[in-house]
């Protein structure tokens, strides 16, 4: 159940058809940025570390989105430098967040796969998926 007045913000709706693995890599001081900006040494791939992994990524890494709506150029959505953007202290939306975890995930022996989600009380119809990026 989602805390009060985070209804409208809980993935409700998410494809899991067309199910494509994620073959990524970081360079070794990318990961070891990252991880020092969760807080966290290297690990097994484990459902534990797992745990651990996103509950200090939810804690530290914050959902931002003030470059959408300050109209600002957003930067790329390659998953290296999404992970730059987090080692350095910054957040982002969901795209980069979790293109960027997903990397991190990859690099730490994690099988990881990319869906398109929406996120509204009813299902959107379908023309309307791609709005959120889940794991």
């Amino acid at each position: 159940m989602a805390a009060p007045g985070m209804e409208l913000c809980t993935v409700r709706h998410c494809k899991q058809e067309g199910q494509v693995y994620l073959q990524r890599s970081l360079p070794e001081a990318l990961v070891d940025a990252y991880l020092g900006r969760l807080q966290l040494c290297r690990c097994a791939p484990t459902l534990e570390s797992l745990q651990s992994l996103l509950a200090a990524h939810v804690d530290r890494v914050i959902y931002e989105n003030l470059d959408l709506q300050l109209r600002r150029p957003l930067p790329p959505l390659c998953f290296e430098e999404s992970v730059k953007r987090v080692a350095k202290g910054r957040g982002g939306y969901c795209f980069l967040l979790v293109d960027a975890f997903a990397a991190l995930l990859c690099s730490l022996g994690f099988q990881v796969s990319l869906h398109t989600a929406t996120c509204s009380p009813v299902p959107e119809p379908e023309v309307k998926w791609g709005d959120h990026a889940v794991l």
